[in-house]
């Protein structure tokens, strides 16, 4: 049975590494290569798990396992933000 909840920061290592393979086995459907994303680090990535104001990223997982993610991003431009 799968279950889709709200990624945390315990999440973090799941996160990259689902990112990083989706990069590569689609990287059409991502606006970052997997170039772009090599530098990529935990406390980058800590700041989008912890704050649900600016994003938000919800996790699909098969028991333990991530195995699909969304993410959203709210602008920071004030006209875009509305």
């Amino acid at each position: 049975m799968h279950m889709i909840r709200p990624l945390l920061p315990p999440d973090a290592e799941a996160f990259m590494a689902l990112r990083r393979e989706a990069l590569i086995d689609t990287p059409v459907a991502f606006g970052a290569s997997i170039e772009d994303d090599n530098g990529l680090q935990r406390e980058l990535v800590l700041p989008m798990l912890e704050s649900a104001d600016e994003h938000f990223v919800v996790g699909c997982f098969d028991g333990e396992r991530l195995v699909g993610m969304a993410g959203l991003h709210r602008e920071q431009r004030l006209k875009s933000r509305v």
